[in-house]
């Protein structure tokens, strides 16, 4: 099972890479969870364009939660979420994920949130969690491993969804495809670097 945050969820929607993501992890949208608020988080009832800007990413968004699979807290220890809602830089969101995660070996962690993945080094379920949490840009590694045109066309049209990705794949000019794969994976190795054994790696890395 993989359990995607808001983050994520809204960059996604944004660059209209659902799909791509998808088959590059190998997965259908009944294998992916979210977080119960993320629905009303993402797309708030007064105006469901606050966060997603415009109509194409909220109806994207949208139809994504409807076939994706909601996080019951019901199957995960009160303590354990408040112990993790407790860290600093760890929202209540993330503590869900994570607490989830560590109490279900099957599943990984999509973030993008690289705070609270160092934040994460420093709580009780670390050791539980070694490999099976997931940066934003390994998505975008894994997505580009055989092409990187489709994905950067996409990324370049909504240069301000993400500002280490605009970077990456070029915000003035289109980047190379050697250049993207390099940029990726320096972000990718600053933050194993940073936070152990936590982030998860391709099967050969």
């Amino acid at each position: 099972m993989i359990l995607f945050d808001n983050d994520v969820l809204l960059k996604l929607a944004t660059y209209d890479l659902i799909d791509e993501a998808l088959d590059a992890l190998k997965v259908a949208p009944s294998q992916v969870s979210v977080l119960a608020t993320a629905k009303y988080s993402l797309l708030p009832a007064k105006n469901r364009l606050l966060r997603c800007k415009d109509e194409q990413t909220a109806d994207r968004l949208e139809a994504f939660l409807k076939a994706c699979v909601i996080i019951s807290q019901d199957k995960i220890a009160p303590e354990l979420v408040d112990g993790l809602a407790g860290i600093q830089s760890l929202d209540s969101g993330e503590a869900v994920l994570f607490a989830y995660a560590a109490t279900h070996a099957d599943s990984l962690v999509v973030t993008g949130d690289k705070r609270a993945i160092s934040a994460l080094m420093k709580s009780e379920v670390a050791d539980k969690l070694q490999g099976r949490v997931m940066a934003l840009e390994s998505v975008f590694q894994v997505m580009t491993a055989q092409e990187v045109e489709p994905v950067q066309a996409k990324v370049r049209a909504n240069l301000g969804a993400d500002k280490s990705l605009a970077n990456v794949f070029g915000k003035s000019y289109v980047a190379s495809a050697d250049s993207v794969r390099e940029g990726l994976k320096s972000y990718i190795n600053d933050m194993v670097n940073k936070t152990g054994g936590l982030l998860w790696k391709p099967p050969d890395g």
